[in-house]
């Protein structure tokens, strides 16, 4: 009997496969609509009726093109200003919907669907709108590059019924660049559906070949949308933002003053967007807040080489940032405090281009070397500017060019850079790109920072040689840069080094009633040197990947090597894991973990370290949610302890409806150290304990009313008159705030 149902599960799955492949070359024509639709999440408007049908039933993952579990139907029609897009998302199970009220672009634990456009028909990007059940919005624009944060202004709503749920939305033409021509046109598109129970299914309208690394290649299309328009998009969103500070001063002996007024400011800005051209947008902002809503999560800093890396978290920045990707060339939180920015982009046939400019408050440097890195912050303003252009060749390659300049009063750094990604096959890519910087710095850096006087400038390369396939597939790398490489609007940690790397991988794909899901085991080969040819660091590491049941999955990486610091080599010889699983929708739990050698860098010599972190998620109900991640770190050096490391993060969040929450984050560093271990004088205890509470209003991304509260204490260290730790906490600052803006569509 079970050979049977596999037998007709399989006749099954050639009919729908072979059905659907044979329609891949009959588009589906989207219908005109004169009639009033009203998004609420109910399919009773008469537009839906004449909408084009798709069903969206193949499981692409972690089947591969087999018949979905649940049934799902899409419908599209569109008028002169909005393409509108409704989802009938059957569930034979609907009391185990994963759906809850969450701010936007926080959804990817729910149950989603997605519809994906492709306007251009280029296979070079896609805007991606994401609804969970409850009409919670999630957005991004795709590239090969891979996904990019963007909020745009569309409207949706979502309702569980007793069959599923129902999802609508309508998208303008506006928030998406369009071809801007007489007659039909034709997108590329996908309809995806993910339903997580036990494992994550993944859910199309096509099925995907995947010996064929070009997703959107394979994607149907979608014909109409005659005479329709971007237009001029004219909106203009005034901000006023006002906040207050106080702190203590720093006395003798690591005392410290009473709190008093430390900063009060008050700001009153405008951002406006306006198409000023076929495919062509400008953004301006003029004395607006640029400043980040949340805090970032407190990381470890102790027994690093490198400073720390903070994500973007700026709309003004997000917004295309997948086209600046490049490398380490740019990095968008080097631009601090920008006073005003303008930015414009467009995409013409095949060129795309793009360029910003801001004037920053300060300028903050990083000193890139071979072994590690140093940075500072000038009290100097600065202005910051990046151009970028692409030209799309054949079906999916393209070149491109990147200038990045930032300049100040005796200051200035400029880089330039060629790159180009060429797809040979379905299955193989080449990706290369060469560059280089022109810098000089003020007197007080050279003279700090053990800077070069005058300009200086070197060169940076990269190649990148990838061959992927179903089961199998490697890669070979290789970039490097001159020690007098920089790039202050980038990330660049390490300069004065060539890398280079070779990984090969087999992996084993199964469906969802298995064991397993998935299965990877890779080997990867890492040689790095300074230019000279003195070795930094070279291992041969293994990793075997697995993914299952209850949306499992574990890591196990083993690597071996050898490590050389200040001129002394190092063995690095380490295990790490990486784990984690969702058995329900209000629970998921992750951990990792690393044990094996390291090196003490504070005073040179080698040791034993372990880490370990655990991050928990609960959600209780469909509105109240709790984060908690705790990280340790030990070292153990001959002598003995060397130090022991804990830093947590813990959130707490309400979401009373899905545009008011209110968020508490706290943050608390514990750093142990062992003086006497020490060649330079150290406290032998920080403690640090941050929190913010912060409430939100918002109606859209720019339309919104924040309001926050911040504090920061810490130990008061170490007392070098009397030679004692004083454990207790002071407040050493506090901070009150608040936003409000408004978007006028025009």
């Amino acid at each position: 009997m079970q050979i049977i149902n596999r037998l007709l599960l399989l006749t099954i799955s050639f009919v729908i496969i072979t059905a659907s492949i044979a329609s891949a070359n009959i588009p589906y024509r989207v219908p005109k609509t004169e009639g009033t639709v009203t998004i609420d999440g109910v399919l009773n408007d008469a537009v839906w009726a004449d909408a084009v049908k798709i069903e969206a039933n193949i499981e692409v993952n972690p089947g591969e093109n087999v018949p979905s579990p649940v049934n799902t139907e899409v419908y599209i029609a569109y008028d002169e200003k909005n393409v509108y897009v409704a989802f009938k998302a059957d569930d034979p199970e609907p009391e185990k919907i994963r759906a809850h009220v969450s701010d936007r672009d926080n959804i990817w634990n729910d149950d989603w669907v997605l519809i994906l456009f492709d306007t251009f028909n280029d296979n070079r990007r896609s805007y991606n709108f994401f609804c969970n059940p409850l009409g919670i919005q999630g957005d991004e624009i795709e590239t090969d590059n891979g996904g990019g944060a963007w909020d745009a202004i569309w409207e949706s709503a979502g309702k569980i019924t007793d069959e599923g749920y129902v999802v609508e939305m309508a998208i303008p033409f506006s928030a998406m660049s369009i071809q801007n021509v007489e007659g039909e046109q034709t997108w590329s598109f996908d309809a995806v559906r993910r339903y997580p129970r036990s494992v994550r299914h993944h859910i199309g309208s096509f099925p995907r070949d995947r010996d064929n690394n070009c997703y959107l290649c394979q994607s149907f299309q979608l014909v109409g949308f005659e005479g329709v328009k971007s237009g001029k998009n004219l909106e203009i969103a005034p901000t006023f933002s006002t906040g207050m500070t106080q702190s203590r001063d720093t006395l003798d002996n690591d005392r410290y003053g009473p709190l008093k007024m430390s900063n009060k400011d008050s700001n009153t800005g405008v951002t406006a967007q306006w198409g000023v051209a076929k495919n062509m947008t400008m953004s301006m902002a003029v004395n607006p807040d640029f400043s980040q809503v949340e805090a970032d999560a407190a990381q470890m800093d102790i027994n690093n080489r490198f400073p720390l890396y903070y994500s973007e978290q700026r709309p003004f920045f997000l917004e295309n940032s997948d086209f600046y990707r490049v490398g380490n060339l740019i990095h968008t939180r080097t631009l601090a405090d920008p006073e005003w920015g303008v930015r414009l982009t467009g995409k013409s046939g095949k060129n795309s281009y793009g360029m910003f400019t801001v004037r920053d408050s300060y300028t903050p440097l990083m000193f890139s070397g071979p072994h590690g890195a140093d940075n500072t912050t000038l009290s100097l303003q600065s202005s910051g500017t990046v151009m970028r252009y692409r030209r799309d060749i054949g079906k999916s390659s393209n070149v491109g060019l990147t200038v990045t300049d930032r300049e100040g009063t005796g200051y200035f750094n400029r880089v330039g850079n060629i790159d180009a990604t060429i797809k040979f096959t379905q299955k193989d890519m080449l990706s290369f790109g060469l560059g280089a910087s022109n810098t000089q710095y003020p007197d007080e850096v050279v003279s700090e920072f053990n800077q070069k006087n005058g300009a200086f400038g070197d060169m940076i390369y990269f190649a990148r040689y990838f061959h992927n396939s179903k089961n199998y597939g490697f890669s070979l790398q290789t970039d490097g840069s001159g020690e007098d490489f920089r790039t202050d609007i980038g990330f660049q940690t390490r300069t004065g080094a060539r890398f280079n790397m070779a990984r090969t991988y087999y992996k084993w794909q199964a469906d969802s009633d298995n064991w397993y899901n998935m299965i990877e085991v890779s080997s990867t080969y890492i040689d790095r040197r300074e230019m000279s040819g003195e070795l930094l660091n070279n291992a041969l590491a293994t990793r075997i990947w697995y993914q299952g049941p209850l949306q499992s999955y574990a890591v196990l990486y083993e690597e071996t090597g050898t490590t050389r610091y200040n001129n002394m080599n190092f063995r690095s010889n380490s295990i790490s894991f990486w784990s984690g699983f969702k058995p329900t929708g209000w629970l998921q739990l992750n951990s990792n973990g690393s044990y094996g050698d390291n090196i003490d860098y504070s005073n040179t010599r080698p040791g034993t370290g372990a880490s370990f972190s655990q991050s928990i998620e609960i959600n209780a109900g469909s509105r109240l949610k709790f984060n908690l991640n705790h990280n340790i770190a030990k070292l153990d050096v001959d002598p003995g302890r060397l130090y022991t490391a804990n830093v947590s993060n813990f959130k707490i969040e309400y979401q009373f409806t899905r545009r008011m929450f209110l968020r508490t984050n706290l943050q608390w560093t514990d750093y142990q150290r062992n003086a006497s271990l020490y060649n330079d004088e150290v406290d032998p205890k920080t403690n640090k304990l941050f929190s913010q509470v912060l409430f939100s209003y918002t109606i859209n991304p720019r339309t919104m009313f924040y309001l926050g509260y911040s504090d920061n204490y810490q130990n008061r260290n170490y007392r070098k008159d009397r030679n004692i730790v004083d454990d207790s906490l002071i407040q050493t600052n506090r901070a009150i705030f608040t936003k409000v803006g408004y978007a006028f569509n025009m």
